[in-house]
């Protein structure tokens, strides 16, 4: 359907429902993938450290009223651009 190699997607909710299906169908493409979700323990089984069932992908259990959870995403979503983000950004990765 689409080829999204190379490409990064952030997946909120992904732990269940259609935000699992989204981050099955965005690795299918070939996407790499952060998910997010607030419950941790659901959110792993989804990512499946193995690799078995997704590529290997950086998890984060956020909950979104909280400003640290919204800027440790940022800092997983960031992290391959660290050098370059950081004079700008003041983000530890």
């Amino acid at each position: 359907m689409f080829d999204l190699s190379g490409k990064t997607v952030l997946v909120t909710g992904a732990s269940m429902g259609l935000g699992e299906g989204f981050a099955l169908g965005f690795a299918d493409a070939g996407a790499d993938l952060v998910l997010t979700a607030r419950s941790a323990d659901l959110l792993e089984a989804i990512a499946d450290p193995e690799g078995q069932y997704l590529p290997v992908t950086p998890v984060v259990s956020v909950t979104p009223t909280h400003v640290e959870d919204v800027w440790r995403v940022l800092a997983v979503l960031l992290s391959p651009f660290a050098s370059a983000c950081k004079p700008h950004f003041g983000i530890e990765v």
